[in-house]
């Protein structure tokens, strides 16, 4: 649908009597910053449709990193898990009641453990700068799902 040739274009609507060698030359230079336009177009088009083709999924995360920073060997790995640390409630007895502080004392329960929701695992033997590992949170934040927390790690 997208695929133009403007050279045939010109020639085919330029009138006969009028198609000399000059005058398909006049006319292609002359739409030059169209044919410019049209291939800015193209890569933006381009550059649309793999952002709507990929998404927050494992797969495609990783397909992505891979695509952009390791296309030829794809050893970046996403890895989905939770690290999530337990917290009881109750006493570990066979009664398993529940942890009474008395009446005067406020209990608040939290655990340091954040967890993440994934991590993003880069091969060691390639040399990270800084610019780099920016890049790659910037595009992982692009693409990962609203309230997902990830880590990167070098393995």
């Amino acid at each position: 649908m997208f695929k133009i040739n403007f050279t045939k274009l010109v020639q085919w609507l330029i009138p006969t009597w009028l198609r000399q060698a000059n005058m398909v030359l006049f006319l292609l230079s002359a739409n030059w910053a169209l044919r410019e336009t049209y291939n800015s177009f193209l890569i933006y088009r381009d550059s649309v449709n793999y952002q709507l083709a990929h998404n927050g999924q494992v797969c495609y995360l990783q397909g992505m990193l891979n695509d952009f920073f390791d296309a030829a060997d794809r050893r970046i790995r996403v890895v989905d898990f939770t690290t999530y640390g337990a917290t009881f409630f109750w006493e570990e007895t066979d009664t398993a009641r529940l942890v009474n502080m008395g009446d005067d004392h406020v209990v608040y329960f939290f655990n340091d453990d954040v967890g993440v929701d994934f991590t993003v695992q880069l091969p060691s033997d390639v040399d990270w700068d800084i610019e780099t590992l920016a890049y790659i949170k910037a595009k992982v934040n692009e693409y990962k799902l609203a309230g997902k927390v990830y880590d990167i790690q070098l393995v």
